[in-house]
């Protein structure tokens, strides 16, 4: 799971919130927002995987499948992830290039 593109969660204030697998050193996180169906919505196309309370995974919109994680590095604990199969060809391009164009506005602003 650590060379995927994650969707993270965000809380009321930008917090995080059901951020990418808790026990990843350094994950990619390619989009961030406030609603599941907004989140739900990214996976469905194909922009990215997330994390997923077990109680929700029945709710998850067709197409997406869920996969149950089992990481002896967080014991105690059960989630799990949720894909799309594969990205289709336009959701592959359309999130290339938003990862493009992100990255070039970082070096503008002297960001990584």
């Amino acid at each position: 799971m650590a060379g995927e593109w994650w969707i993270a969660g965000k809380g009321l204030r930008g917090d995080p919130q059901f951020g990418a697998w808790p026990t990843l050193d350094s994950p990619r996180i390619a989009h961030a927002a406030r609603e599941w169906p907004t989140r739900l919505g990214l996976v469905a196309a194909g922009l990215g995987i997330t994390v997923l309370p077990s109680l929700a995974a029945a709710s998850v919109p067709a197409g997406v499948r869920t996969v149950a994680v089992d990481d002896p590095s967080w014991l105690g604990r059960s989630a799990v992830a949720v894909t799309a199969p594969a990205p289709s060809v336009a959701a592959a391009a359309a999130g290339e290039a938003l990862r493009r164009e992100a990255a070039a506005l970082g070096r503008e602003d002297g960001g990584e």
